[in-house]
Parts: structure tokens; sequence; C-alpha cells
């Protein structure tokens, strides 16, 4: 039987072990918050981060800054914005002209985005103040503010703060071209611009003047279900020459719902050198209804061997009714082309029971053809 002081040693060590676990676990924990929960370097207007024209972009997070009162004009920006946590940079250009302010990745934890502000002036100065743009939210799509008015050798400040003080992670970058969409959704170009819906498929076309198209190089088309907070591309399209050398003015692609909502559509078109986007097309489509009993197949793969950056057209028919379904061009990339997947399931949702597949270049004089019927066990038989 044990002596009761080595019990009492015993309870003594096991006590002291213990404390020690948890002295070892705060240090841990001090030391991850020192890393998570640190302020940001340029909390502080005198700790500025410059942003070189065209360089990679910074990575910042408003968690856990703070407002350094005495170096704003509350003033000038009380009618757009209110601070909560702002971080301050700084830029100067050497040539006048259009550049542009990329924010981009934001991550935040209430979903609100942040604000910014840029200001000509002298750092904490608030008197010297000119405010270029004030904008009291920048929702968390990648978007670009354009400054058009910069003046050589002058160095401007960025205020960059949570809207409504949340905690946003993002990227931010002085550029010479555009990244992502504008600030503000514009007035649509004049294109014409159908639009079909068949159960979840939807057709988007459009139809660009003669004397607009030359000013553009390629469209992206954005999607975005109302109910979410980022627009994502769907797709993207070159704009093609005939073999005329004149520039195709109709364009369309398709596009597959997979939920129920509403949604919109932007198609822009992106300008030649300077790459700005131009909005063309707002459309907004309702999907309601899941289809049930959907067949066990409804992609179509194929082979493809093109060489890269060629150009090359996909068009699916319905072969009992003889009629288009689908259109769309692509310019090939051996990554991801090389196995070209074709969505043929919304088809199959309204009825279509055989399709042929053509497939076209510029450098071919006949297209490729596949046929392929749903099987009894709804699979996809080729023919």
């Amino acid at each position: 039987m044990p002596r009761p002081h080595f019990q009492i040693f015993k309870s003594l060590h096991f006590q002291i072990e213990l404390i020690m676990v948890k002295l070892c676990l705060a240090f841990v924990l001090v030391g991850l918050c020192g890393i998570s929960c640190a302020q940001v370097s340029n909390n502080s207007i005198i700790n500025r981060l410059h942003l070189e024209v065209d360089a990679s972009p910074f990575n910042s997070t408003t968690a856990n800054a703070s407002v350094e009162w005495n170096c704003i004009n509350k003033a000038l920006t009380k009618k757009c914005l209110i601070y909560h946590n702002d971080q301050w940079f700084d830029f100067s250009v050497r040539e006048s002209g259009t550049y542009f302010l990329n924010v981009s990745a934001q991550q935040c934890h209430e979903k609100r985005g942040v604000q910014a502000i840029i200001i000509e002036g002298n750092p904490c100065e608030v008197k010297t103040y000119k405010i270029l743009k004030c904008i009291s939210q920048i929702q968390q799509d990648d978007v670009f503010i354009k400054l058009d008015s910069l003046k050589p050798g002058i160095f401007y400040l960025v205020n960059i703060d949570g809207f409504l003080g949340d905690f946003c992670d993002f990227r931010i970058q002085l550029a010479t071209k555009p990244v992502g969409l504008p600030l503000h959704l514009e007035k649509p170009g004049s294109v014409l611009a159908p639009v079909s819906q068949h159960s979840r498929l939807v057709k988007l076309e459009w139809s660009v003047k003669r004397d607009s198209i030359d000013n553009f190089e390629k469209f992206h088309v954005y999607r975005r279900k109302i109910s979410e907070i980022v627009t994502t591309r769907i797709n993207e399209q070159p704009v093609i020459l005939n073999t005329y050398g004149a520039p195709i003015l109709h364009y369309e692609t398709s596009d597959s719902l997979r939920s129920e909502g509403v949604y919109r559509y932007q198609i822009y078109g992106i300008q030649k050198e300077t790459l700005v986007p131009s909005l063309l097309v707002v459309q907004k489509v309702s999907y309601y209804k899941s289809p049930s009993n959907l067949p066990a197949q409804r992609i179509i793969s194929l082979q493809l061997d093109y060489p890269d950056k060629m150009k090359f057209q996909v068009v699916v028919y319905d072969r009992l009714a003889y009629k288009t379904l689908s259109r769309s061009v692509y310019e090939f990339d051996s990554t991801m082309h090389r196995r070209f997947e074709i969505n043929v399931g919304d088809f199959l949702d309204t009825g279509v029971k055989e399709f042929m597949i053509l497939l076209s270049n510029s450098n071919s004089k006949q297209g490729l053809e596949f046929y392929y019927r749903v099987g009894k066990n709804g699979t996809l038989v080729k023919e």
C-alpha cells in the first residue's frame, strides 16, 4: 500500500504538468494571434504601401485595422461613407493617361465588401485633401476603378475600409489595363440580343453593329444568380473573321442552370488594346423546375487534336427535327480541349433523342461529323 507522502507527491507532480501544458497552450495561442490578429503594416498612413504601376497585386486585409482619425477629413466624405477599419496606400504615375485601380479576390466575413477613397493631397494634411473618388461599397466581384485625370509626379493616397466594418481579405493593384468588371453597371449598348430557354438550358445571342465591331477583340459572358454575391464568367469568344476577312456580327452561346432561381446575364465587348469592357447585353432569366428521371449519361466526350489557338466551331443538331440546338466558337487550348466535353443534358430534358455534332475550323474544307442517339438504358450511343 503506497505511503501518504508518495500520493501527495504524485498529486503535486500531476498539477505541475497540467499547469505547464496550459502555459504552453497559452503561448501558442498568443503566437497565433500575433500572426492572424495583428494589424496590417499600412494601418498607419506613415507606413502606407506604394502601388507601382503594373506591379503584382498586394494582398491585404481590413481585419483588426483601426482608424487614424487625425489623418482623415470627415467633412469631405461624410455623404459617402463612414470609417471603421481603414488602411493606406499611395501611388504616382510618370505619364498622364487612363489607369485602373483593380480590386480583386475579396473574401469578406459579413459578405459586405470594401469601400475606397482616392485622394490628391499631402499625407495627414487633411486641409490639402481633394477627393478624386469616394466609393461607399465595392461588391465582391473583381472590379476596377477607372482613373483618367491623374497628374504625373504627384503622389495620390488610397484609403481602403471594410464596408460597415466588415473584415475583408482582398488584392489591390494599380495598372494600365483593367481586371474584372466595371465598378457600376453601365447602360447596355445597342445590340440585338434574343434569349431563349428550354427547361434549364439558356441560349444567348447577340449581334453587333458593323460600325462598332471593329472596337472589340473578344466578348466575355457573365452570369450571376440574384441570390449570390459574385458574378461568374462562363464564356469567352473572340471576334471571328469570315473567309473575306470581314468580322462576323452575330454570336451565340448557351448555359445550363444547375439550381432554381433568377439569373442575370451580362455580355461585354472587350475593347482592343485597352481591354476595357463595354456592356452590350443584360438579360434576366428564371428557372424553377428541376427535371426528374434524367438519363444516365448527359455528356458527349470528343478527342480533339487542333493546333493551339486555332479557332473552331461546334454545332449541335437535333437529327430528327433538323434543328440547330447550339452553336459555339472556341480557341483551341491543348490543356483544356484535348478531351472536349459537350453537355447535351438539357436537350435530353426537352425530348431530343438523336444528335449530330459538327466540328469545323478555317483550315479544313470539310468538318467532322459525329452521330449519337439515346440507348435503351439512357446512355448515349455513338453511331
